[in-house]
């Protein structure tokens, strides 16, 4: 993906420039100065401020970054990992934004800061396991371990920001076709239990009765696993698991290895509802307000509702991050540092409360801080991040998980599916002809657009001609017609080769098959 690289830079110096965020409260502050610039619909401000709070001045850093993904389309949220595909692990923001960035080769990581709070010293299991959940892509990797004083920052799949409380209603398994749309059939199940009559059970590693089960077995083979375990091998009741179909078996198995999922249970079995291209998806199901969230990350201590700062009774002064929305839709983060005084002294939480009310919040929460907070943004001259705080462990933190914003192309997943799918199938695209690089094919009667997917790299469009913009080579191309999906499925894919040249080797190519065509003609009289 090329980038727009745009960079609006604007810096105050504003010597003693103070201002007085409420009358009621003894909060003000001086200014000293401030930067403001926005990178790809990203705006970073970076403010030195001398802070006064019930008669005591204090010198603080604050960081802002914050994007509206309501009014720009090419802004999304993204959370934050470093996690293996069998287990949580940590690492620093930069390491997190660079194990993200190859999920998203169609965006680019912008700014983030640090996320949730983690199990820091492994007291409860894994040490990157968050307090609160972490949602990625739609996917609830980890629901958290303490979720029920969470709060949760997010944003949907159309680009409605979210803060609010989290809510299940229990693990489910999701059918999800190869086109991203899941199935609507309803798969609630037990985990590592034997199930009753008409129930279903997910077995997974660690369950012990496995050799005693009878009847059909459908083996998953899993490539993204999260089982949390408490200090040694005990399992605390909290997955994610996804994978694809393997097999069917009848006979006994041994056990469950880490990399399958053993779903039992009839209607696992149902016609066309598991199938080889399908993904499988163990996770314990969003609900309510909470449904349909895409991307999330947690972190407690509500301090600002409906504009007003929730008042506090914690002491405490320490280097903080925090996650605010404004009315408009504008999400936004702050960092603040700390433990570096008199340089930089760190704020309690209602002062923190306050700075959210400055910047605009109408809703806001505290999320992990200390040693951990810590802001980056991107440097688009250099395509480098830079660390704009002063963490106050003198060097980055490994933590659990990290929120930011990207540009480009928001994904759009498709729209649920019936299931059974009674829908008319649409025909398959056909007499698909490439010259040069322009592609043409057929026009299929009720499609509206048509995905082409090159190497996997998927192209949208509602032409039947299209000039591709491919350099010299040979490509694995599919091509797919979709219509009004209520009413129409979507045609089976076509796939074909393709090998383009340079101009001056489709020249010669052309005049070998004029040649060809003479040679024969003459050959014919």
């Amino acid at each position: 993906m090329k980038h727009f690289k745009r960079l609006f830079i604007l810096v105050i110096m504003l010597m003693s420039f103070s201002i007085n965020l409420t009358a009621e409260t003894d909060f003000n502050l001086t200014i000293l100065s401030k930067e403001v610039k926005t990178v790809m619909g990203v705006q970073h401000q970076k403010l030195k401020v001398q802070m006064r709070y019930n008669g005591v001045t204090t010198n603080q850093q604050i960081n802002y970054i914050g994007a509206n993904p309501v009014t720009n389309k090419n802004i999304s949220l993204v959370a934050l990992d470093n996690f293996t595909s069998f287990d949580f692990s940590r690492g620093t923001l930069p390491g997190m934004i660079y194990n993200s960035q190859k999920r998203y080769p169609n965006q680019k990581i912008v700014a983030a800061v640090n996320g949730d709070f983690f199990d820091i010293n492994s007291k409860i299991g894994q040490s990157a396991a968050t307090a609160g959940p972490h949602i990625r892509d739609g996917k609830v990797i980890f629901q958290g371990y303490s979720y029920g004083g969470a709060y949760t920052v997010g944003m949907k799949a159309d680009g409605t920001p979210f803060i609010g409380k989290p809510t299940y209603d229990g693990y489910h398994i999701e059918v999800i076709d190869e086109d991203g749309s899941v199935k609507l059939k309803d798969l609630p199940v037990k985990i590592n239990q034997v199930p009753g009559a008409g129930e279903l059970a997910v077995l997974l590693p660690g369950f012990k009765y496995a050799a005693d089960l009878t009847g059909q077995k459908m083996v998953i083979k899993t490539h993204e696993t999260a089982i949390h375990k408490y200090a040694g091998v005990t399992e605390t009741g909290r997955y994610f698991v996804e994978g694809k179909f393997q097999e069917i078996i009848d006979e006994p198995i041994e056990g469950v290895t880490l990399d399958t999922m053993v779903l039992v249970g009839d209607d696992f079995f149902l016609d066309d509802l598991i199938n080889p291209t399908d993904i499988v998806r163990l996770q314990n199901r969003p609900s309510g307000e909470f449904a349909g969230i895409w991307q999330g990350v947690s972190g407690n201590t509500l301090l600002i509702n409906n504009g007003q700062v929730i008042t506090s009774t914690n002491p405490d002064i320490h280097p903080r991050t925090a996650a605010g929305l404004k009315a408009d839709g504008t999400l936004f983060f702050i960092t603040v540092d700390g433990r570096q005084s008199p340089t930089y002294d760190g704020v309690t939480f209602n002062q923190l409360g306050l700075l959210l009310q400055y910047f605009g919040a109408d809703k806001g929460f505290n999320l992990d801080g200390g040693g951990s907070t810590t802001v980056t943004v991107l440097d688009p001259v250099s395509d480098a991040y830079v660390i704009h705080n002063s963490p106050s462990d003198g060097n980055l933190r490994q933590d659990g998980n990290g929120v930011g914003f990207m540009y480009g192309p928001r994904y759009q997943p498709q729209a649920p599916t019936p299931y059974p799918d009674t829908r008319i199938m649409l025909s398959p695209v056909s007499s698909i002809l490439l010259e040069g690089n322009r592609l043409s094919f057929s026009p299929v009667e009720n499609a509206n657009k048509y995905v082409i997917s090159i190497d996997d790299t998927l192209i949208e469009t509602t032409n039947s001609e299209i000039e591709l913009n491919i350099e010299p080579g040979q490509y694995d191309i599919t091509i797919r017609a979709y219509g009004d999906s209520e009413v129409y499925r979507q045609s089976e894919k076509v796939p074909f080769v393709i090998e383009t040249y340079t101009s001056s080797m489709q020249s010669i190519i052309d005049t070998l098959s004029k040649y060809g065509e003479n040679s024969h003609q003459y050959y014919q009289d």
